[in-house]
């Protein structure tokens, strides 16, 4: 009963949710709908079958790669450092704990032992996760590994992905002993157009304004929103600036020297806004 009421839950929250999206057709073709998709009906029928087989439900651990940034959000990371650490961090967990599902799947799927008498016939889950990432760290111990072709055609993929995500975890952890970053560098206005920002710079400020400049009706999808502030950025501002790195560039200096105005490209850039 209290599982039925559990899901329930799950089914009218996705209602409403549906209900307030402004473009349903991709609200149910978004990410999130996809893995509720994918994981709300193999809950169904473990239910009626009276087992606990896993399915698909593995696949809800890709929303960990967003838990580091719900942990920005309520600040419990200060330092945008150990934001970046705490991202990859999740990425890697979430990626460890998918591959470790989808690998026991195909594992005990496969033709070999899928008739087999005893469960489970492969490797369990928590041995799917041990050989995963004693194999993505190189180390090998070989005392597990996949007993069928189809375990090794998927292991060949989830190690062609997985040590680009295991050589991710190099520059977060390098990034940590580095000195802070320096923002008297010069802005490169050859990758896309700019504006310059500048005035009363804070963090509640650019906040509101990135809030305005990011938003789906803003035309200026492809331009580049660059600070300009005498001071260096606070720890909240540098982890707001980390999150949208890819839509706005701080740069410290003053709106009225000609050199930091050169700096930031005012000679080309659409326009210069004050706040």
């Amino acid at each position: 009963m209290l599982f039925l009421k559990f899901m329930n839950s799950v089914s009218a929250d996705d209602f409403f949710q549906c209900i307030v999206a402004k473009d349903k057709l991709s609200f149910w073709v978004e990410l999130n709908s996809l893995i509720d998709f994918c994981t709300i009906p193999p809950a169904f029928l473990t239910l009626y079958l009276g087992t606990t087989w896993l399915g698909l439900r593995f696949i809800r651990a890709v929303r960990l790669n967003w838990f580091g940034d719900d942990v920005a959000a309520v600040k419990l990371i200060s330092s945008h450092k150990m934001l970046n650490l705490s991202r990859t961090l999740c990425q890697f967990v979430s990626f460890w704990l998918t591959a470790g599902g989808l690998y026991f799947l195909v594992d005990n799927m496969s033709a070999e032992n899928i008739n087999c008498n005893k469960s489970p016939c492969g490797l369990s889950f928590w041995e799917s996760l041990y050989f995963l990432f004693i194999t993505l760290s190189t180390i090998g111990y070989g005392d597990k590994h996949p007993s069928n072709r189809e375990s090794q055609i998927i292991v060949i993929f989830i190690i062609m992905v997985g040590l680009a995500v295991f050589a991710s975890f190099m520059p977060a952890l390098v990034e940590l002993s580095q000195k802070p970053a320096s923002y008297l560098g010069e802005y490169d206005d050859s990758k896309s157009s700019h504006v310059i920002v500048c005035g009363y710079i804070t963090t509640s400020t650019v906040t509101n304004f990135m809030r305005d400049f990011l938003h789906p009706e803003n035309e200026n999808q492809e331009t580049t929103a660059v600070f300009l502030n005498p001071t260096p950025p606070p720890e909240e501002l540098q982890n707001l600036m980390h999150r949208h790195f890819y839509r706005c560039q701080y740069f410290q200096g003053s709106p009225l020297g000609g050199g930091d105005l050169q700096r930031v490209k005012c000679d080309t850039a659409k326009a210069c806004l004050v706040i």
